[in-house]
């Protein structure tokens, strides 16, 4: 955690006043000062004795103290006189600041040190910090007497002065005109965003602010925070920050210098966040609607602050507020109590503060900040009681309630803030107003209950089980002993004190008093006098000297002790306990509650949606999880992924279900539909023999649950009246499928078109016809509840092979889930009859598509790793966690751990890594080679050393060997590496064979999939007993990586695909389970015939040796082996007769065997007369090593005799056989509990794509194993994810969870952003130079491969296209449209672009090396309805290569690309750069970019990417040039003769339908020569 880090404070000194008439020789000195270099100010600081470390500034402000104090000694007296001015009352204007023009204060740094504790809690990962003077605490700047001397910078001139003090006014008149109003539309602040007003006006005004020692003004700070909530809301958190570092760099404010740029940023950020404190202390007394205004802007932006503290200067501004120092605001008495609990290291942090401030006096400012949460508590809870009649009182209100969640919920920020909202009794007051609430106002309903839910999840996040000081995880245990210790005392005080009154509750179980209702019916008893005394003074959980306490006294004093009481000591549900008993299929409560899953687009706002459209437009904060850079415990990670993977797929089974029952139009009494629904079907009741749903089976409950175990219900289906298709796609649903009952009808409570009374989720278990057959193979011919089916078949009919269902009757039998049956139980009161009565009343049953219809799986699966403490191997829970040191958990910090002496060194077999030794010696620059070997050739094994401070870690010995020979016959020759990898990509391959987290950064077109290939590879050869779990996040991304395995040498018998995407494999073969056995019986009957051939060769009375693998495996021990170890000791070790070349050509006891070698046995040990004994004598080994890995094969393959059931055998294929087992997250997911049933074991687990893998998804591999073998030890050694984090993340449907919740995070992006070393690959070699360096901007290092500037067609320029990456310009267009909320469509560019696209196909390009991106969906559309008008029957264009969006394509690449950016109004979602690296990276030779230059020019994100395609946005085609007969270079220069440019799309169209009637003349004519000859 933060307290338990090296920190820097700063101790501020004010210079005080100066003498008018030594200013003017003060000026001079310091203006000399000035004009010194760094090292000649450290030398006069050296002189002086004072510190030299620091920044430039900080350098001449030292030496400036220095100067005025040596003028103030013949002073004193007037100082004496000015200082007692100085404390007299001063008056300040409305930005907080003193009338008077501030003094200087100079800041000298002071180091903290280390404290040493018995444990050492949880850190914040973040890289070591180096020291900056920027990154300390500021003091408050006290007035002075006399005329102070302001600090400029250098060479300011009058003018530059007037022109700063303009621009500053200008941004407090926008602030004050545009953005202060409390609603203030995003569009306003959008606009002011995309024109640059944050880094070219707000944030040169701060730093010019802090360049003289003075904070910004309040309107300045507060236009600031606007501006960064809202980038915040559209970009990464830290991304929003990392701007205003790009845009000060960049615009030359500093002085050039990278640390003394970043030292000025951070200063600024912390003297504006002061300002923002100052704020919230200034108004607490008052309370008006523009308050609730300034104190909401303020409540976003430190939220934003303190979910950014992974940025260096976020978190230098945002720890500080969090401190030990924020403990200054408590009451005396309940600090004292705190401070006696506490860890010993929280008390020395403690008296080491009150030492300090005992020798200097916080200023001012400084005791403002230290009570900004008090503040921004006391504003919350005056401002609460009027939420209901002001809008901006209820968004301050809850935003301030989702600020307070995102602190609990990370240990850095919950540390020291959990005491100060437990002394303010928050929970108590604010539980007390929001229950007083009426929702008279149409939408305050609405809102009322976001602030309940906000403050539930506020609540349990304050009791989460966690260590406040340590960050250890509390188990069930844990927790019940400290409450039992609470629970103890409470009762001890209650039987010293009040013997009488609550004799009973001290005497009584601790149940009675963790119970709220039984302690308060006994507290009830005592006077209020008593009470006051019991809860004020004696548990000092209320104060009588508290304001806010007082006002609630007066309120109703019984009622509020007496919830302060209850609240302190009830036992509330653990988070554990209330997801068991939720359901996991969504509910009509659920499905249309917006506060829980808020709609996406904005539809038609009828009266029905009217109050869930006012919500949205105040955008309030929503009562959801979030998932964040740190997690508390395993558990809080397991459930807020839990919660968000529900909500998610309950957005998407509201849009399926809504839709279903739009088209099926329900009547108003629900007994028929006038529409229909390819998902949907009606549940006819017209028999009134049976019922059309009943319950078969109702369990009982399992020990200590309420539910019932099982819940069975049986629902009959007539298909008579539908269509063929559609019935046989019902009849193809598999078991565990899940269908959704819905009481559909007109008027009813929910839905979209309120057409929904009820609905439930039901997972299908069997589907037969009347007669009992299945309707397909996926169910069992017959269940083990022989309630629900009837008697099989006659044996008669089971010889005739499966019997098909007929008719178009079906009974289905689902599953209810049983915890939402216990629900509906308690919401009917236990009236089993009406439950079942409700049930009866579904009349329309709703499929979805399978590969959307899998939530309840991975559900379940979250679930049962919540249950089972499923955690992380130790070795990497603090970092999964976000905590400790970020490279703990790395090869080379696991290794130097487990060395007992720090030196040893580390081996790798390397394998075909290295196709020569000039390859070996490239790809380890800097180090010192040394061979074993005079003539060194692969493969080889390296040593490395992993101490870096030994001297010996500079030397890498090579050790050379040659590999056996693998035997006579082709087949026994593997394909060989041939890439020749980079050093980066050797330095991936390195890290990722050795044990521990590798993380691997790959742009596009850097090899990651070789990589990921090299590195199994490696490890199939070097850990041949390891197995190695392959996980995507898509099928296609897996067959691609499993496909390049395939062809090296790891045997096929070890390849395992599992999941549905196996068959879109590009082979014959097939790697399924099923496949996999039927290819080992069938290489089982080869390997036989084999041996069979052998035994003859041997002695043909041993024909029966191959008659099972037992006997195969006899015949090696008895025969095989022993005449193998014969002809060694005879011919090859035998001491006594040379060896020579004829003597193991003629000796030889398999040379009947190899007869059939293809070069022959008598040239099999090579030729006689150059009589190569050491050839001959490898050859000989390679025979016999050919025997052996046929035989051990051949024993491989024994378990399908020994086990006969396909059940079996795949399962002991699945946890013995295979090595390398691949398998998409969701497939991991979906089957974990069939992984942990079969027992199944694993090392490695390797992720390839691991920026687009979910949170949780990235989680559920680790966790398909027990987490500790037998012995007490984690199983899996090592994880390597493979990724890039700067392309786009997952996809998440739902921008809402996407954007606010961040549930498109990725585990990979994550750890990257805590600062886990990661390796960046450095060249890529998929497109030419001029695209590369339009992305290459986001990386570390870019460069190109070899390749990339030598061959030819990467030299060669595109035929008919000027340049070959082109930004051109649409602004004259008319502005997109938009027919639906987020599907914006631009014609005229869609238009242009397919112009484009033609006269490409007219100059030759083939089609299918052409891809259309765009970044909107709507466009796509509207671009595949114009290629289909324009192209796609026309004889000379036909249609592209794909019409896609950008995000779908991701993965993807193409020679050329021609994108559409669309929008002409506002940037949109293409400000996250991310999406834009994937569009400019997707092209190998030629991009082309439409859209508006207006809008796309001024965007500082885009700028290092778009500034050298806007150079010319004049589309400009050359005309006569034919593709493939091209020798024109890219960097040549076109005539203007040559050269053809438009200006709009209408001109080009015309050129194009004048080139096409040309090419179709001179083909007619070319065709009327050809029939004349």
């Amino acid at each position: 955690m933060a307290a338990a880090k090296k920190k820097t404070t700063l101790k501020t000194k004010t210079v005080k006043g100066t003498t008018p008439s030594s200013s003017k020789n003060e000026e001079k000195e310091e203006e000399d000062l000035s004009k010194l270099t760094v090292k000649q100010l450290k030398s006069l600081l050296e002189k002086k004795k004072l510190p030299t470390d620091g920044l430039k500034k900080d350098l001449i402000a030292r030496l400036k103290n220095v100067i005025r104090s040596s003028s103030l000694k013949g002073n004193e007296e007037e100082e004496e006189a000015a200082k007692t001015t100085t404390t007299k009352e001063k008056t300040t204007n409305k930005r907080g600041k003193s009338e008077e023009a501030p003094t200087h204060v100079v800041v000298v740094r002071e180091e903290e040190e280390d404290e040493k504790k018995t444990k050492k809690p949880r850190l914040l990962s973040s890289p070591p910090e180096k020291e900056k003077t920027g990154g300390g605490e500021t003091g408050e700047k006290t007035k002075e007497e006399k005329k102070p001397i302001p600090i400029l910078p250098p060479n300011t001139t009058s003018a530059d002065k007037k022109a700063a003090k303009n621009d500053l006014d200008d941004v407090r008149k926008t602030y004050e005109t545009t953005m202060k109003r409390g609603a203030c539309e995003d569009k306003v602040v959008e606009e002011l965003i995309d024109e640059g007003f944050l880094e070219r006006s707000v944030w040169p005004q701060i730093l010019a602010s802090t360049s003289k020692s003075e904070h910004p003004d309040e309107n300045t700070a507060l236009a600031f925070a606007k501006c960064i909530v809202h980038k915040a809301r559209n970009m990464n958190v830290p991304d929003a920050f990392a701007t205003l570092s790009n845009s000060s760099s960049g615009s030359g404010s500093g002085s050039g210098d990278g640390g003394n740029e970043e030292g000025e940023n951070a200063l600024a950020l912390k003297m504006l966040v002061e300002t923002l404190t100052n704020v919230a202390f200034e108004n607490v007394t008052k309370n008006s609607p523009e308050v609730a205004v300034e104190m909401t802007t303020v409540v976003r932006f430190l939220n934003v602050l303190m979910n950014a503290l992974e940025n260096d200067m976020a978190r230098k501004s945002a720890l500080p507020l969090v401190s030990i120092q924020i403990w200054k605001a408590r009451e005396e008495k309940r600090l004292e109590m705190e401070l006696n609990s506490a860890p010993v290291d929280v008390q020395k942090k403690w008296q080491k503060l009150m030492k300090k401030e005992a020798k200097q006096e916080p200023t001012k400012m400084q005791s403002r900040r230290n009570s900004w949460l008090t503040n921004l508590t006391t504003v919350f809870l005056d401002t609460l009681p009027v939420a209901r009649a002001s809008e901006n009182a209820m968004a301050f209100c809850a935003y301030y309630l989702e600020f307070i969640v995102d602190l609990l919920s990370q240990l850095p920020t919950r540390r020291f803030v959990r005491a100060i909202l437990g002394d303010a009794n928050i929970f108590v007051k604010a539980n007390l107003t929001i229950n007083e609430m009426r929702s008279d106002e149409e939408g305050a309903d609405g809102n009322v209950n976001l602030l309940k839910q906000l403050l539930e999840m506020a609540k349990d996040f304050y009791d989460f089980e966690v260590d406040d000081h340590t960050g250890d995880a509390l188990s069930e245990e844990e927790m019940e002993s400290r409450r039992s210790k609470v629970t103890h005392a409470f009762q001890r005080l209650l039987f010293k004190h009040w013997p009488d009154e609550l004799k009973e509750l001290a005497l009584s179980s601790a149940r009675m008093i963790e119970t709220r209702s039984s302690l308060t019916k006994h507290l009830k008893n005592l006077e209020s006098d008593q009470l006051r005394k019991l809860c004020c003074d004696q548990l000092k959980l209320a104060s009588n000297d508290d304001s806010n306490d007082v006002e609630f006294m007066q309120k109703d004093q019984d009622q509020f002790l007496i919830d302060v009481i209850s609240f302190h000591f009830e036992k509330r549900r653990s988070r554990r306990e209330m997801v068991n008993k939720l359901p996991l299929y969504p509910t009509e409560d659920t499905l249309w509650d917006e506060s829980l899953v808020p709609f996406d687009d904005i539809k038609k706002k009828d009266e029905n949606n009217n109050k869930s459209a006012k919500n949205r437009m105040k955008s309030l904060p929503l009562a959801l999880p979030k998932l964040n850079l740190q997690f508390l415990t395993f558990s809080d990670y397991l459930l807020r992924n839990f919660n968000l993977f529900r909500l998610e797929a309950t957005h998407e089974i509201r849009d399926d279900v809504s839709d279903a029952v739009r088209r099926m139009q329900p009547s108003k009494d629900g007994k028929s539909f006038r529409g229909w629904a390819r998902m949907a079907m009606a549940i006819a009741k017209d028999d009134p023999r049976q019922e059309a749903i009943e319950f078969t089976y109702i369990g009982n409950p399992n020990v200590g649950e309420e539910k019932p175990s099982k819940v069975r219900i049986k629902m009959r289906l007539n298909f008579s009246a539908t269509r063929d298709d559609v019935f046989k796609e019902w009849d193809e649903l598999k078991r565990f499928d899940v269908v959704f009952l819905v009481h559909a009808k007109q008027d009813a409570k929910h839905g979209d078109a309120k057409n929904v009374e009820y609905i439930r989720g039901a997972e299908i278990i069997d589907i037969r016809d009347e007669e009992g057959v299945p309707a397909n193979e996926g169910f069992p011919e017959q269940l083990k509840d022989a309630k629900v089916v009837k008697a099989p078949p006659p044996p008669d009919a089971m010889d005739e092979g499966p019997k098909k269902p007929s008719g178009y009757d079906r009974v289905f039998t689902l599953e209810v889930d049983c915890a939402q049956y216990q629900r509906d139980l308690e919401t009917f009161d236990g009236d089993v009859a009406r439950v079942h009565e409700m049930y009866k009343n579904f009349n329309c049953v709703i499929r979805r598509r399978p590969k959307e219809n899998n939530f309840k799986a991975i559900l379940a699966c979250i679930r049962d790793c919540l249950n089972q403490d499923m955690n992380a191997p130790e070795w990497l829970q603090d970092v999964f966690l976000g905590y400790g040191d970020p490279s703990s958990a790395s090869p080379d910090a696991l290794e130097l751990e487990d060395s007992e002496n720090n030196k040893k060194r580390t081996k790798i077999d390397f394998k075909d890594t290295f196709l020569d030794e000039a390859h070996l010696r490239e790809s380890f620059p800097g180090k010192k080679i040394v061979f074993d070997s005079a003539t060194p050739v692969p493969p080889f094994k390296v040593t490395f050393g992993i101490d870096e401070e030994d001297a010996s870690s500079n030397v890498v010995n090579v050790e050379s060997y040659v590999p056996p020979d693998p035997g006579p016959y082709p087949e026994d020759v593997k394909n060989q590496n041939m890439v020749r990898f980079t050093p980066t990509q050797v330095d991936a391959v390195k890290s990722g064979v050795r044990e521990g987290l590798t993380l691997i950064v790959g742009p596009p077109g850097t090899g990651k999939t070789d990589v990921a290939t090299q590195i199994l590879h490696c490890l199939y050869h070097t850990n041949p007993n390891q197995r190695v779990v392959l996980i995507t996040h898509s099928n296609a991304a897996l067959n691609d990586l499993f496909q390049k395995i395939m062809i090296r040498d790891v045997p096929e018998r070890y390849l395992l695909r599992l999941g549905r995407g196996e068959e879109d494999l590009s082979t014959d073969k097939d790697f399924s389970r099923t496949g996999r056995v039927d290819y080992m019986l069938r290489r089982r009957l080869e390997l036989l015939e084999i041996v069979e051939k052998l035994a003859m060769s041997i002695d043909e009375t041993l024909a029966n040796a191959a008659e099972t693998c037992e006997t195969a495996g006899f015949f090696w021990k008895s025969k095989v082996l022993a005449l193998w170890e014969r002809f060694s000791v005879l011919v090859l070790n035998n001491k006594e007769t040379p060896v020579s070349h004829e003597r193991i050509r003629t000796q030889f006891p398999f040379a009947k065997f190899f007869a059939d070698v293809p070069r022959g046995y008598e040239n099999l040990f090579g030729d006689p007369s150059e009589a190569n004994l050491e050839y001959a004598i490898r050859k000989a080994k390679g025979c016999f090593r050919h025997l052996v890995e046929m035989f051990t094969e051949l024993e491989e393959c024994r378990f399908l005799e020994l086990l006969k059931m396909p059940k079996d055998r795949s399962e002991y294929l699945l946890t013995k056989q295979a090595k390398i087992v691949a398998m998409t997250c969701t497939y991991a997911a979906l089957k974990r509990s069939d992984f942990l049933d079969v027992n199944f074991k694993y090392d490695t687990v390797v992720f390839e794509e691991a920026a687009q893998i979910l949170e949780i998804e990235s989680f559920i591999p680790m966790a398909l194993q027990r987490a500790k073998d037998i012995d007490g030890h984690a199983r899996l050694k090592r994880v390597v994810m493979i990724g890039d984090h700067n392309q786009l993340p997952p996809v998440v449907k739902n921008q809402t969870f996407s954007k606010f919740c961040h549930m498109d995070q990725s585990c990979f992006a994550r750890l990257v952003r805590s600062g886990v070393p990661n390796i960046v690959l450095d060249a890529q070699g998929r497109t030419r130079k001029q695209i590369s360096k339009l992305y290459s901007w986001r990386y570390k290092k870019l460069d190109d491969l070899p390749h990339v500037s030598t061959e030819e067609r990467f030299q060669l320029a595109n035929a008919g296209m000027a340049k070959v990456a082109q930004f051109i310009d649409c602004s004259s267009f008319a502005p997109e449209s938009c027919p639906q909320p987020h599907y914006f469509q631009n014609v005229q560019e869609a238009e242009y672009l397919c112009s484009l696209y033609q006269w490409m196909r007219l100059c030759g390009y083939p089609a299918q090396s052409i891809s259309i991106l765009t970044t909107y969906r709507g466009q796509k559309h509207l671009l595949r309805d114009v290629f289909k008008a324009r192209c796609d029957s026309h004889p000379l264009f036909g249609p592209p290569a794909s019409i896609s969006t950008v995000d779908k394509y991701q993965g993807q690449q193409n020679d050329i690309v021609l994108l559409s950016l669309v929008r002409t109004k506002h940037v949109g979602h293409l400000r996250d750069v991310r999406r834009l690296v994937v569009s400019l990276s997707r092209a190998r030779l030629g991009v082309y970019v439409f859209g508006a230059k207006k809008i796309f020019e001024n965007v500082d994100e885009l700028k290092p990417a778009l500034k050298t395609l806007m150079n010319d946005t004049k589309l400009d085609v050359i005309k006569g040039e034919v593709y493939g007969h091209i020798s024109r270079k890219v960097e040549d220069a076109v005539s203007n003769d040559v050269k053809k440019s438009f200006k709009d799309s209408d001109e080009f169209a015309t050129f194009i339908d004048s080139c096409a009637l040309e090419y179709k003349k001179a083909a007619l004519e070319h065709l009327k020569n050809q029939q004349q000859q």
